[in-house]
């Protein structure tokens, strides 16, 4: 293994931690922005299809998950 590719993967770790904190920060910011709404609204309206989609993972097995239709 060359050290190119060792921090390569460090940055692609990296990346993969911030991104989606970023994405979450970036929605609740535009929801305040755009929808003159308290910064804890934002944060709440964003928080709650995070959960659901958390919830449905970890919860429920893979025909829900990927919705299977019969044909």
């Amino acid at each position: 293994m060359s050290l190119l590719y060792i921090i390569y993967q460090a940055v692609q770790f990296f990346a993969s931690i911030i991104g989606p904190g970023t994405i979450f920060l970036m929605i609740t910011g535009a929801l305040t922005l755009v929808g003159n709404l308290p910064i804890e609204h934002a944060f709440i309206i964003n928080i709650v299809p995070i959960i659901a989609f958390i919830v449905v993972s970890f919860f429920t097995k893979s025909p829900v998950q990927v919705r299977e239709e019969e044909q």
